[in-house]
């Protein structure tokens, strides 16, 4: 999505990403900023679920002696510890994870769809979409203009889905956290997408129920399923 602008989250993003910073003293960045890469799955992640993601690459930098060679106590456990990090202050990458995943908890960045059901139904929800690449540049090298050297291939697309489920509890009542149904640049774009929810007999995969259901980050949709039931 490296055509379509900043994501409709980027504030939340930079946040997360500059007090995570503020733990390991790396730089808080756009990917790019330190060099292109395709194909990576925080791309994937957020581009297709909305679920945020971040690449870190370990210190120490050049400028205090780092190196893919030096010894693993520096590279990894300083650096994990915080015993040394990269402007001398922060916790250190272990509590900078522990961030990410305080805010991963933070049910006002998912969907929720809550209600009652059959107990020991299966509910799923499933969406198909259409991922798509960037031009692809065939030249390995970042200083090289694609365009103008003749090596830019088309974009590419191939199919693609995301697919969840769960059971419902003896209590027949279900508060069930769910990635929202639009994808983030599809909602940045003025589009809406829902998720196909069904209910299926646990032990025959039959489904007993479908509807059609839209549901956005941070909302909360209630929902009766019969399951073909009465």
């Amino acid at each position: 999505m490296h055509n379509a602008g900043l994501a409709p989250d980027e504030d939340a993003l930079k946040k997360l990403g500059d007090a995570m910073a503020a733990d390991t003293g790396y730089t808080s960045e756009y990917g790019y900023q330190l060099y292109d890469t395709s194909g990576t799955t925080e791309d994937w992640n957020y581009g297709a679920a909305g679920t945020y993601g971040y690449t870190i690459e370990m210190g120490p930098s050049s400028d205090l002696g780092g190196n893919f060679h030096i010894s693993y106590d520096r590279a990894v456990i300083d650096q994990w510890t915080g015993a040394e990090t990269e402007t001398g202050k922060g916790k250190g990458l272990r509590d900078a994870l522990l961030l990410a995943g305080e805010a991963a908890a933070d049910k006002s960045q998912f969907a929720t769809l809550s209600g009652s059901a059959p107990a020991g139904r299966v509910l799923r929800v499933h969406k198909d979409f259409t991922t798509w690449s960037s031009d692809i540049c065939t030249v390995e090298d970042t200083d090289v203009d694609c365009t103008a050297q003749g090596t830019l291939l088309p974009k590419r697309s191939r199919p693609d889905l995301l697919d969840y489920t769960t059971v419902v509890p003896k209590s027949g009542k279900f508060n069930w956290i769910v990635t929202p149904s639009t994808r983030p640049f599809e909602l940045k774009a003025g589009r809406t997408e829902q998720w196909t929810l069904t209910c299926e007999n646990a032990a025959t995969k039959q489904v007993l129920e479908s509807r059609n259901v839209t549901v956005d980050r941070g909302q909360t949709l209630q929902l009766a399923m019969k399951c073909g039931g009465r």
